[in-house]
C-alpha cells in the first residue's frame, strides 16, 4: 500500500503532457511485444493501466482516445499475425469492438470515480455558503506554510477579521440579507488579496486571511487594500457594517497554528473594544 501511494504520488507530480505521451508509447510497447512474441500471449488487460493513469491524471477525453488507439492497436497486431486469417467478418468486427466497449467502461467508471472523489474533497474543505476555505483546511494550509517560513526564513502575515454590527443586519434586515452580507465579503475577499494569499470562513462573521512571505509594511497595505474595498460596497449597498481587523506578523513562526490565530483574534477583539472599524497591527518574533 505504500508502495503504491508512492506511485501514485509521483504520478501527480508529473505534468499532464508526460503522462500522456509516456501511457501511448506503454500502448505501442506492448503492441510490438503483442507482435513479436506471437499470438498465443494476450496483453488487453495490460492496456488497462496506461488507460487508467490517462483518465485519472489526465482527463476523460485523453482516457477515451487512449481506449480507441489500444482498441486499434490489439486488432492490428491480431490482423498481422494472423489471427483473422479464416475468421468469418462477424468474429473480426466482435474482436473490434468487444475490448474498445470495455476500454470504455473502465474510462467511465474511473471518471465517474474521481468526480465523486474530487466533489466530496472540495465540499470538505470548503464553507458551504461562501465558498471560501473552511477553518480545518486553512489550519492545514498555514501549518504547510509554516513549514516552509521555519526553513527559508520567510514570514507570515496572519489577518483576523470581524464584521462590525453583523448581528444588526440580521436583526433589521433578516438572514437571508446577512448570508447576502457573507457572500459579498467572500467576493471582495477574493477580488481584492492577491493570488498567494488565502482566505476563509472561520465560522460565523469572521474570516482569516494568510499571507505567506508578507512583511509588515505589505501586511497593512493588503489589509488596508480589503476594508477599504469591503466599506464602499457596504456603504453602496446601504449595510451599516464595518470591519475590524486585527493582524499580525510572524517573523519566525510559533509552535502551533492556533497560537498564530490566538494572537491575531486577541488584536482583532482589542480593536473591537476600542471603537471598531479599524485595522491594529503587531509584529511577533
Amino acid at each position: 500500500m505504500r508502495s503504491l501511494r508512492r506511485f501514485v504520488s509521483f504520478l501527480e507530480r508529473r505534468s499532464r503532457a508526460s503522462i500522456t505521451v509516456v501511457s501511448f508509447a506503454l500502448v505501442l510497447l506492448l503492441g510490438l511485444g503483442g507482435y513479436f512474441v506471437g499470438i498465443n500471449i494476450s496483453y488487453s488487460l495490460f492496456l488497462v493501466f496506461p488507460i487508467l493513469a490517462v483518465t485519472w491524471f489526465v482527463n476523460r477525453l485523453a482516457g477515451v482516445v487512449l481506449s480507441v488507439f489500444s482498441a486499434t492497436t490489439l486488432f492490428l497486431v491480431a490482423w498481422w499475425t494472423g489471427r483473422f486469417s479464416e475468421a468469418r467478418p462477424a468474429v473480426v468486427a466482435w474482436n473490434e469492438i468487444a475490448p474498445l466497449g470495455f476500454f470504455l467502461l473502465i474510462v467511465g467508471l474511473m471518471s465517474m470515480l474521481k468526480e465523486t472523489l474530487d466533489r466530496e474533497e472540495t465540499l470538505s474543505r470548503t464553507d458551504p455558503l461562501t465558498g471560501l476555505f473552511n477553518r480545518r483546511y486553512f489550519n492545514e494550509l498555514v501549518e504547510a506554510e509554516m513549514e516552509r517560513s521555519a526553513r527559508y526564513g520567510h514570514p507570515i502575515t496572519i489577518a483576523y477579521t470581524d464584521l462590525d454590527n453583523f448581528k444588526t443586519v440580521n436583526d433589521e434586515f433578516g438572514h437571508d440579507t446577512g448570508d447576502a452580507v457573507l457572500v459579498r465579503t467572500a467576493e471582495l475577499f477574493g477580488d481584492s488579496l492577491r493570488a498567494t494569499d488565502q482566505v476563509a470562513r472561520l465560522g460565523g462573521d469572521e474570516f482569516a486571511i494568510m499571507m505567506p512571505e508578507t512583511a509588515p509594511e505589505q501586511g497593512i497595505m493588503v489589509a488596508g487594500k480589503v476594508r477599504d474595498a469591503f466599506l464602499q460596497a457596504m456603504e453602496s449597498d446601504g449595510w451599516p457594517v464595518s470591519m475590524s481587523v486585527g493582524l499580525v506578523t510572524f517573523l519566525t513562526p510559533p509552535a502551533k497554528v492556533e497560537d498564530m490565530l490566538k494572537e491575531a483574534d486577541t488584536l482583532m477583539y482589542s480593536v473591537k473594544s476600542s471603537g471598531k472599524n479599524d485595522i491594529r497591527q503587531a509584529v511577533l518574533a
